[in-house]
């Protein structure tokens, strides 16, 4: 547990709707999730973001009692990041019914000194811009992570391949991979993705899992599929995304040597990340993933051990 990561990315205020019901005023954003997420596996994880004024205090309390550390999150006059969506019966799907940038369409990005030293970086999903900025102001970086949405890929494809060049491992959801690659296969968009630049791919499939990429420098590629951790009755499906990359992240950032993960490890990162990830789906926000403990997820991975665990007939 002892190791450090740097947290980038949007905090915000959601109001959601699912099929069990609709939540206003909640914690969002992918900073908050990506961080908590980390957490669970880091002794330090600072998180740079911005809030408007009407950012309720309570969030940072919470915050800060899980040990994320505010210092870079910024509170500036205005209104927080609000974003609201409705989900369908598939909550694989869902519409996003407005989108309000408050504070952070005028941010600019400046990191204290002492953030610039941190060597594993996690650019959530926020402006490409914003990513660059960050990813240019730490220079002792060694392992970068990165995450998208597809409004930047089609707005701003150039800057989006920039921070796939410069990332060590880049993440995206089907439809994002595959928007990015025109293509409809999405083992055909994380190669692509790998042609541009980036070392380790991960496309999440949402329920169905996640697939994870790698091309060796003989030019083999390597794959891991990996299950999503089984759920009954999933109520919001909000915030597992980043949830997965943060604790992805901060798995991977307690056996990093030189920046180059072992592969054995990230697959046991991706499996951790799956069951962390999932949790979050049992509430509204992120109430679960605040409730999660290090026993539990411990508890949940030596299930998921025996899930996914097989062997040949007569091996």
């Amino acid at each position: 547990m002892s190791a450090s990561v740097l947290v980038h990315g949007v905090t915000g205020l959601d109001t959601l709707t699912t099929p069990l019901g609709k939540v206003g005023g909640k914690l969002g954003g992918s900073a908050p999730y990506a961080a908590l997420g980390a957490r669970l596996f880091c002794t330090h994880v600072d998180m740079v973001s911005l809030v408007g004024d009407d950012f309720p205090a309570r969030y940072e309390e919470a915050l800060r009692e899980r040990g994320i550390n505010l210092e870079a999150t910024v509170r500036l006059p205005g209104e927080t990041f609000a974003w609201e969506a409705e989900y369908e019966a598939d909550m694989n799907n869902r519409t996003t019914l407005s989108t309000k940038f408050g504070v952070l369409a005028d941010w600019k990005l400046e990191l204290p000194e002492r953030l610039r030293r941190h060597k594993v970086i996690i650019a959530t999903n926020v402006t490409p811009a914003h990513q660059l900025d960050l990813i240019g102001q730490c220079e002792n970086r060694a392992f970068v992570m990165s995450d998208y949405m597809a409004s930047w890929i089609t707005s701003d494809r150039a800057d989006v391949e920039k921070v796939i060049a410069l990332s060590d491992l880049v993440l995206m959801n089907d439809g994002e991979a595959r928007l990015f690659a025109g293509t409809s296969e999405p083992l055909a968009a994380a190669e692509c993705l790998l042609d541009h630049g980036a070392r380790y791919v991960v496309v999440k499939h949402g329920a169905y899992g996640a697939t994870l990429m790698h091309r060796t420098a003989a030019g083999e590629e390597k794959l891991f599929r990996c299950p999503a951790w089984p759920l009954k009755r999933p109520v919001d499906p909000t915030g597992a995304g980043d949830t997965f990359m943060g604790a992805l992240g901060g798995y991977l950032a307690q056996s990093l040597a030189g920046g180059e993960p072992d592969w054995e490890e990230l697959k046991r990162g991706i499996a951790y990340a799956s069951v962390v990830a999932a949790a979050v789906c049992e509430s509204f926000g992120p109430d679960a993933l605040f409730a999660l403990t290090w026993q539990e997820v411990e508890r949940r991975m030596l299930q998921f051990s025996e899930m996914t665990c097989w062997t040949l007939a007569g091996k």
